[in-house]
């Protein structure tokens, strides 16, 4: 994945993945090796599966302006 496509939660590293309905879901992911601006994806995001490739900090803020709990961010 892109170094934009991650989020962290103290030291953990987060993706953003996108349902068939436009919504986002911030998931953990285990990163392997670093290669230019990509990294190897261990485990938390299968193959071929939606995520937010850039920008992932402006979804995580917008999340952050909306939390009053366990909030879902659209991109409708």
């Amino acid at each position: 994945v892109e170094t934009s496509a991650l989020v962290f939660e103290d030291i953990q590293a987060q993706v953003y993945l996108v349902d068939s309905e436009g919504w986002f879901e911030r998931t953990p992911v285990r990163l392997g090796q670093k290669s230019g601006g990509l990294f190897e994806v261990l485990s938390g995001l299968a193959p071929g599966r939606p995520y937010v490739a850039d920008q992932a900090a402006l979804v995580r803020m917008a999340e952050l302006d909306l939390l009053a709990g366990d909030v879902a961010v659209s991109c409708h």
